[in-house]
């Protein structure tokens, strides 16, 4: 019911030829085409006369050089702010730049972008401007129109200039509608239906965190959307971290090696060894659960196990809460008469241990330099006899 005929109908018109000119006509500016094409329509057909809403009159000229007075009182009253505004425009800024960076094949440096940020604040400050963050709709209108390097942003600014010194009367001519036709189309241009489609095949809960996060942007604006993508992915990095993808390593028939096999794989379990992998740090959100699930295997195993094998390759980062639960965990182990051996062990992982006195404790002839070495070393002081490497596939 509140819908402006006039404005609706030429607005559709709009639309239309800016698809038809990057259809048709892709090396023709179709944003700049259509602001000519709709300052000529009001300017022949009067569209003010009919309720179609314009731009209106701009003030000529370039704003003075001011030097504003800040005093150390209102510094108090101005940080937070400045804080969270600094924080949204990098934010809002860095993620546009990769966006185009990604569409367009180029490398985004982010302490570049810093200091192009704030130093275009500092000079805006300067000629009393607004805060200066990028735009999601004139970095679009700008790369459907071809800009691709700051060259277009030089013509760009000498082109405003040259409006604001000349060519206002045109700009109060400009139908708003026009502006939202540009916007439309460039929004729908900058949806990448392929992307997503193959973003959902590789990893369906980050497509309903890009899926959300536009919701948002849509609904609430582009700041409420962002702090929401940065609390899902931060929820996400959590609950992956926490329950940390591992294995029970068992050792292939075809090679005598042990690995991450499949179930339906050839592989067989040694009788009381057993051989864990963990394919992430082990740190405070994840120590309980990878205690558990180790005290829980230890229990299950049939015979009972003598030697327990942790390939600790992938664990690059261990923190102190996790080193006192591993800590705890080896002393009950040990207890049992589990005795506990480590292979592979990086470099940061092996300082970990130390710090706790770990090392000491488990000693160096329980760290192996592989896993090989672990399970040939059980299999000599058990005297069980492993499948040769070089033994040929079971058919």
């Amino acid at each position: 019911p509140q819908t402006h005929l006039a404005t609706f109908f030429f607005g559709v018109l709009l639309v239309v030829l800016l698809f038809a000119l990057a259809h048709w006509l892709p090396r023709v500016p179709g944003a700049l085409a259509v602001c000519a094409v709709a300052i000529a329509a009001t300017f022949v057909l009067d569209l003010g006369s009919y309720g179609v809403a314009l731009v209106g009159e701009v003030p000529s000229g370039f704003p003075h050089l001011t030097i504003p007075a800040v005093h150390w009182a209102d510094l108090a009253a101005l940080a937070p702010a400045a804080v969270a505004i600094a924080f949204l425009a990098f934010s809002d800024g860095i993620l546009l730049a990769q966006t185009f960076a990604e569409k367009n094949g180029y490398e985004v440096s982010p302490n570049r972008e810093l200091v192009a940020l704030g130093s275009a604040n500092i000079l805006a400050g300067l000629w009393q401007g607004f805060p200066v963050s990028a735009s999601q709709s004139r970095t679009s209108i700008v790369d459907s129109a071809g800009g691709r390097t700051q060259l277009a942003q030089l013509i760009l600014a000498v082109g405003l200039l040259l409006f604001l010194f000349f060519l206002t009367g045109l700009i109060a001519l400009l139908p708003k509608v026009a502006l939202g036709a540009i916007l439309i189309v460039t929004a729908i241009g900058m949806l990448e239906v392929a992307s997503l489609k193959g973003l959902y095949k590789i990893d369906r809960v980050e497509c309903g965190i890009a899926l959300g996060v536009t919701a948002a942007i849509l609904l609430a604006g582009v700041v409420p959307g962002i702090i929401l993508g940065l609390l899902l992915s931060l929820t996400t990095v959590l609950v992956e971290v926490s329950r940390p993808d591992d294995a029970v390593l068992r050792r292939l028939r075809s090679d005598g090696k042990f690995h991450d096999c499949l179930d339906d794989e050839e592989a067989e379990s040694v009788p009381g060894l057993l051989v864990y992998r963990l394919y992430a740090p082990l740190i405070f959100a994840n120590a309980r659960h990878v205690v558990t699930r180790l005290r829980t295997l230890v229990d299950q195993a049939q015979p009972p196990v003598k030697w327990l094998v942790i390939d600790a390759q992938a664990i690059h980062d261990m923190d102190v809460t996790a080193a006192q639960r591993f800590a705890e965990l080896h002393r009950e182990l040990v207890a049992r008469g589990v005795d506990v051996k480590i292979a592979d062990a990086p470099r940061p992982f092996r300082e970990e241990l130390a710090k706790v006195g770990l090392s000491e404790e488990i000693g160096g002839a329980d760290f192996y330099v592989s896993v090989k070495q672990a399970t040939q070393a059980y299999a000599r002081q058990f005297d069980v006899a492993p499948l040769p490497e070089s033994a040929p596939p079971v058919p």
